[in-house]
């Protein structure tokens, strides 16, 4: 059971209507972001430490590491993230209000190995254009996995929906402050990620380096 602080964190799915509405779910305005498959919380935590003005959504499906997340944010006191346990495909393409969001995460999902678990994975043609119907016009989608030929099979069905544009493909930041709790384990592991993020194919100009939120 979570605690009260915790519980305050939470969006209960079954509160959220039809359709978010991002500033009643935070009690804010600013720029939004989703972490699909946030996992125990880490990445968003730091994240929303570093970036107060930005609004965080952690999803997770799997109840241990979500109740997880939802401790570690209340303990902190973090005003700027809420985290929801429910299946982020379905929130995506049903819940989340068209040109809401600025980035959506993908980091290190499942990429589910077997063939006949393939149906599994999240990223999907249909997943892809959820997402670019999620995103305002220059917003971005972050992807990262440490799997280099499934890094190739999330870029190829990207770029296939005919959404997105590559803006930065490379190593994942293994060294930066901000990662992930799968990118620490692999780092010590020594293990090589990779990450990219992509535009808006309607977005006429790439943003500065500079100004990208990683």
């Amino acid at each position: 059971m979570l605690t009260d602080s915790a519980q305050a964190v939470e969006i209960p799915a079954d509160q959220l209507g039809s359709q978010v509405h991002w500033e009643a779910v935070f009690g804010s305005d600013g720029p939004v972001e989703i972490d699909v498959g946030c996992g125990r919380g880490m990445y968003l935590i730091d994240a929303a430490s570093a970036r107060p003005e930005t609004l965080f959504l952690g999803i997770e499906v799997v109840p241990k590491p979500f109740y997880v997340a939802c401790e570690r944010v209340a303990r902190r006191a973090i005003p700027n993230v809420r985290l929801l346990r429910a299946d982020a495909r379905e929130f995506l393409a049903e819940q989340t209000p068209p040109a809401s969001v600025s980035v959506v995460h993908l980091q290190f999902p499942d990429p589910w190995p077997k063939k006949k678990h393939h149906k599994r994975r999240v990223m999907t043609p249909e997943f892809a254009a959820s997402v670019a119907r999620a995103l305002r016009p220059d917003g971005a989608l972050h992807i990262a996995t440490d799997i280099a030929d499934y890094f190739d099979e999330l870029l190829l069905v990207v770029e296939a929906s005919g959404a997105f544009r590559l803006v930065e493909e490379g190593r994942y930041d293994a060294e930066g402050e901000i990662v992930t709790n799968f990118a620490a384990k692999y780092r010590e592991q020594g293990r090589e990620m990779h990450e990219a993020w992509l535009a808006l194919d309607a977005t006429d100009t790439a943003a500065p380096a500079g100004d990208a939120p990683f």
